[in-house]
């Protein structure tokens, strides 16, 4: 029984250790996962340290900038090597550890490293990148705060003198013009006029309203001269006509009589002919100047009425009603003066009545001669028949052609008050008021424009170190603008107008784009406003009032000005230095510019 139970119980041969084997089994695969997990965290961790090893040396190598270059707010890679530092960090932070009995986790080992350089501060986009972040927060505070406040209290004063210089300069052009026309309309009636002036000697010298019989003795001069000679002349060739020719005694009397009518007759010709030619041509000439005139007249009104509306006053508008942080300056005025010289602007136009006065005397003038012509025409041909028609009425005939002559020649030539074209005159003279306070201002300010030309022109000559200066910069920028493969324009040399009106309008011109400018920029701020207020911050500015005291001669001065030119020329030329040599130091893989 005993042996027969135990026999229940008893393992059957080949079972022994069966449970250790499947614990192995079981062990061996955690024990490799383990493994594996370990090697994969070392790997893990590995990567980590590496990239943190990575970053420290290069924030080491970027530790080393220039100096020089932070003080313009750039930063670009300095002359130390590069690699050196990096290749120490490097080496540096995989040391074994100090501590004794320490177990080294990673057992890290550089085989090699290397570094290049990328972002060219040269490179257009990287160079304003960088002036971004310089100026974003500078730029927006300085430029709101110290250009627009300065320029908000002037707003309204600019608009209205730059409203005021755009009228006076459109009105002023139609202005010149349309006196120019009616002065040339005048002209033309003196000129046409003045082809008369010596009639009056060929038909009665002086004028009379009679005509006396006188002998004939001198060849006659004039036409009244030849009808008071002609009674005797009749006389004395009707006692030589029966006589044989070497018994005629008044021959020669009579021959000089003939020669003398020939010749006042041509005179009157000769007179009349060339006179009706220019009444014609200039007398149609002077109505269409006038007319011409009228046009411009009521273009004058035109402007006048629509600059009342003029566009650009909304962006000094915008400017002076924009609310900004920071104290503002008190208001420099309203611009009354400019609202009062504009508003006589009306003053320069001319009444219509005017131009139709003026026509009025140009027909005036044109109907007189045709009279004087058909008088004279008409003496002419009595003239012509004197000498071989007896009983001629030739003295009716000068005394009606005196007549028509003395009234043409009082309307329109000699002076006095009943001469129509001095009358003329006159009006324009009152209708131009202060010309000749203008003209003299116009004169002073052409001289101030040559003097600002001469002076330009000796900045432009300059002393021989800014030359060199200044064409090391353009060199520095020819050289910039290869490296970026940028197309560009040559850059023009501004020119000022000889014209006061020219120049002063373009002035405004320019004022009225700043303004605009301006008004823009309240709303959006761009790469060209960092930029500007980059330069006004880092470099120096010079004092162009000092230019006056160099332009007079002055030798300190001149010395002194080519010093401050030098400085501020050598601060740009860094710059341009900057862009074009120097190279930073921001890697790719960092993903930061």
């Amino acid at each position: 029984m005993t042996e027969g139970g135990g026999a229940l119980f008893r393992k059957k041969d080949g079972e022994a250790g069966a449970v250790t084997l499947f614990l192995i089994l079981i062990l061996a695969g955690v024990y490799m996962f383990v493994a594996v997990f370990i090697d994969y965290a070392r790997i893990a961790a590995f990567k980590v340290q590496a990239e943190r090893m990575t970053h420290a040396a290069l924030r080491s190598v970027m530790s080393a900038y220039d100096p020089s270059l932070r003080e313009y707010g750039l930063f670009a890679y300095g002359d130390s090597s590069s690699e050196a530092i990096m290749a120490k960090v490097l080496n540096d932070s995989v040391k074994p550890s100090a501590v004794k009995d320490s177990f080294p986790i990673l057992d890290i080992q550089w085989d090699t490293t290397s570094l290049s350089m990328d972002r060219e501060l040269g490179n257009y986009e990287i160079f304003n990148r960088q002036i971004q972040e310089d100026m974003k927060y500078r730029a927006p505070v300085d430029f709101t705060l110290e250009v627009v406040n300065r320029f908000k209290p002037m707003s309204e004063e600019l608009k209205e003198a730059a409203h005021t210089v755009d009228l006076l300069k459109k009105l002023q052009k139609l202005y010149d013009k349309r006196e120019k026309l009616l002065d040339e309309a005048i002209e033309n009636q003196t000129e046409s006029a003045e082809k008369l002036k010596n009639l009056p000697d060929l038909i009665m010298n002086p004028p009379s309203s009679a005509i006396y019989d006188e002998m004939l003795r001198e060849a006659p001069e004039t036409a009244a001269e030849a009808a008071a000679r002609y009674a005797d002349y009749l006389n004395k060739k009707q006692i030589d006509e029966g006589l044989p020719f070497t018994q005629q005694m008044y021959i020669v009397e009579l021959g000089r009589y003939r020669t003398g009518v020939g010749k006042v007759a041509t005179g009157i010709s000769m007179t009349i002919q060339p006179a009706f030619q220019t009444h014609q041509t200039k007398l149609e000439e002077a109505h269409a100047k006038i007319e011409e005139a009228r046009q411009i007249n009521e273009e004058m009104k035109r402007v006048i009425a629509e600059g009342e509306n003029r566009s650009q006053n909304a962006s000094y508008d915008n400017v002076g009603n924009s609310t900004l942080a920071g104290a503002s300056p008190s208001s420099a005025g309203r611009g009354d003066e400019a609202k009062s010289t504009r508003s006589l602007a009306s003053e320069l136009v001319r009444a219509d009545s005017l131009f139709d006065q003026l026509n009025a005397r140009v027909r005036s003038q044109t109907s007189d001669f045709n009279l004087v012509r058909t008088d004279s025409m008409e003496l002419n041909m009595q003239l012509h028949s004197v000498t071989a028609v007896n009983g001629v009425a030739i003295k009716p005939a000068v005394t009606q052609a005196s007549r028509t002559t003395e009234q043409y020649m009082n309307t329109y030539v000699r002076s006095g008050s009943s001469n129509v074209i001095m009358q003329s005159k006159k009006q324009l003279e009152e209708g131009r008021g202060s010309d000749a306070q203008r003209k003299a201002n116009d004169k002073e300010s052409k001289g101030k424009l040559k003097e600002v030309k001469r002076m330009l022109s000796q900045i432009e000559k300059g002393s021989s170190g800014s030359k060199e200066a200044f064409k090391q910069l353009e060199t520095y920028y020819n050289a910039n603008i290869a490296f970026n493969e940028a197309s560009r324009e040559e850059s023009k040399k501004a020119e000022i107008d000889g014209d006061p009106y020219d120049s002063g309008g373009n002035a405004m011109n320019g004022m009225d784009s700043l303004f605009g400018g301006m008004s823009g920029l309240l709303d959006s701020l761009g790469d060209e406003l960092f930029q500007n207020e980059y330069a006004l911050a880092y470099f120096n500015s010079m004092d162009f009032g000092q230019l006056f005291n160099w332009t007079e001669g002055s030798g300190d001065a001149g010395m002194s000005l080519s010093l401050k030119i030098r400085s501020w020329s050598t601060s740009f030329t860094v710059s341009i230095i900057l862009q074009v040599t120097l190279r930073l130091l921001m890697p790719k893989s960092l993903g930061c510019d």
